[in-house]
């Protein structure tokens, strides 16, 4: 599938979005009380270069998978996967990732360092039970799981449109 002329958009939803909840208690303490977001819905363009999809499938339609390239700043990264706070924090050493002010070296502070996420997604299909997959990873010389669930969509579709100039 060639990405040249491609738009690609993400239409999903993001748990984390959306306002606070309009009953959180008076006595509430963010440094120590949780509540979860309203949610809210996340369409997103998608660069076509960081898009890689399924290299078997001759259509969007045919893909059984793609994964989505994401520049990450370190502290978010960390926040979403405490478990692996040691690990992202070597891995940002070792990829000289680019810091905020858009310039590679080592010895970057470690407030302004992002790096390379990988987020997997694969649609349901008999050989996954059909629950599909939804999956984040870093990736030096071999894949390092951070995160893995079932694809989070009712459908178990790709979460993905693609708009071409051609048809």
């Amino acid at each position: 599938v060639a990405t040249i002329g491609v738009g690609v958009l993400y239409v999903g939803w993001d748990t984390e979005g959306g306002d606070a909840p309009a009953d959180i208690p008076d006595n509430f303490n963010p440094e120590t009380d949780t509540f979860k977001m309203e949610g809210d819905y996340d369409i997103r363009s998608i660069r076509a270069e960081d898009f890689l999809i399924d290299p078997d499938a001759k259509t969007f339609a045919e893909a059984n998978y793609c994964v989505v390239k994401h520049t990450m700043d370190l502290q978010e990264a960390v926040y979403r996967w405490p478990d692996s706070e040691t690990r992202l924090k070597e891995y940002a050493r070792e990829e000289e990732s680019l810091s905020s002010s858009g310039t590679k070296g080592e010895g970057s502070d470690e407030e302004n360092t992002s790096l390379m996420i990988y987020e997997y997604w694969e649609r349901g299909r008999p050989w996954n039970a059909f629950m599909g997959s939804h999956v984040f990873f870093i990736c030096k010389n071999e894949p390092e799981l951070l995160e893995r669930k079932n694809n989070p969509y009712s459908h178990k579709k790709l979460p993905f449109l693609m708009l071409t100039d051609l048809d």
